[in-house]
């Protein structure tokens, strides 16, 4: 081993900080490995996420593999991750995280794409770290996509006059 050389397997990280409004979709994550024809080991499959919620209003959060990035998933529909503890406790598929609170999960996942969906509650501004041996990388949303709260882009009209001259 080389110095400065990791020991193999390396972990990777992604961070991202986002806005939770309920009944959107605001993160978007994507792993080309799994994109591809190539059947990766169980062993790859597996992630980490923790998940931490800024701000003082309780979220509730779901997990959603999906084929690509366009399949419209919207409150009520789709198919959300099985989420467990590090003892490996099942937590269910959706989680309720309270103001100022923290949780860590682990998921399996065989879909490319990956979004965090804002089941209820909120609004709440959450930061993620995710860790995987495979690399996810960030995806945005257009502004035309139906799984995007319009009030991110929209603009905020004021009651003052515009000026004349």
């Amino acid at each position: 081993m080389y110095p400065g050389q990791y020991p193999q397997p390396n972990t990777r990280r992604v961070q991202f900080e986002c806005p939770m409004i309920s009944g959107y979709s605001t993160a978007r994550f994507y792993a080309p490995l799994l994109d591809g024809t190539y059947d990766p080991t169980d062993k790859l499959l597996g992630c980490s996420a923790t998940i931490s919620n800024q701000m003082n209003t309780t979220v509730s959060i779901g997990l959603v593999p999906l084929d690509y990035g366009t399949t419209p998933v919207l409150s009520g529909s789709g198919t959300r991750l099985a989420l467990y503890a590090d003892g490996g406790t099942s937590l269910g598929t959706m989680l309720f995280l309270s103001g100022g609170g923290e949780v860590k999960v682990n998921f399996k996942t065989t879909k490319p794409v990956l979004e965090v969906f804002a089941e209820g509650g909120g609004p709440a501004q959450i930061r993620i770290q995710l860790e995987s041996l495979i690399q996810w990388d960030i995806k945005g949303f257009d502004r035309l996509d139906p799984k995007y709260p319009p009030q991110l882009f929209q603009p905020k009209w004021s009651s003052f006059p515009w000026p004349t001259g």
